[in-house]
């Protein structure tokens, strides 16, 4: 839920801009906290990303960056 409120919010700070993403992240009281600090694989140790690699296919979390910055330059 909460990566469709990100998604929500970044649009909104595409669209329009950060000031209004701001503002709607206000207005909807939205301070996630998440339980873990995963979610990068930067922010693992590598004991973790070696078994996610293998648990999901080391293609699947090698491409989760590069497919990050191509949707965020507006590619497909």
């Amino acid at each position: 839920m909460s990566a469709g409120i990100d998604m929500g919010l970044t649009l909104s700070s595409f669209l329009v801009n950060d000031d209004v993403a701001k503002m709607v992240q206000l207005s909807i009281a939205y301070n996630p906290q998440a339980p873990y600090e995963t979610g990068a694989p930067s922010k693992v140790s590598p004991h973790l990303l070696k078994a996610t690699r293998r648990a999901m296919g080391s293609d699947y979390v090698a491409t989760i960056p590069r497919l990050w910055v191509v949707r965020s330059a507006g590619y497909r």
